[in-house]
């Protein structure tokens, strides 16, 4: 890494007093201009990420709430085992339990 951008990025100490990680890079001139490059540079690939973690986190809390909803009778004609008897709500079923591990690791 880049030993001045280096000195603009963090662990997560971070988070638990940012006021002291900002104002030591706006009393030197030189972070402040790696700051803005950095904001320049990777603000939309950390966007995309962010995007992308967004979509699996609620990708998870959706089939959680199906799986919830459908185990406590939540919808009238479906349940947990009439869906596992035929082909096609079984293959679906797989699929998106796929899908959930896939993604969440």
């Amino acid at each position: 890494m880049n030993p001045k951008m280096k000195s603009i990025v963090f662990d997560f100490t971070y988070l638990n007093m940012p006021q002291k990680f900002e104002s030591r890079i706006n009393a030197d001139s030189a972070l402040v201009d790696a700051d803005h490059e950095c904001n320049e540079r990777y603000t939309e690939i950390l966007e995309r990420f962010y995007l992308l973690f967004e979509s699996v986190w609620k990708y998870s809390v959706d089939y959680n709430t199906f799986i919830s909803d459908l185990i406590s009778g939540f919808y009238i004609q479906h349940s947990v085992e009439g869906l596992l008897s035929d082909t096609t709500g079984k293959q679906l079923l797989c699929e998106a339990l796929y899908l959930f591990g896939k993604h969440s690791f």
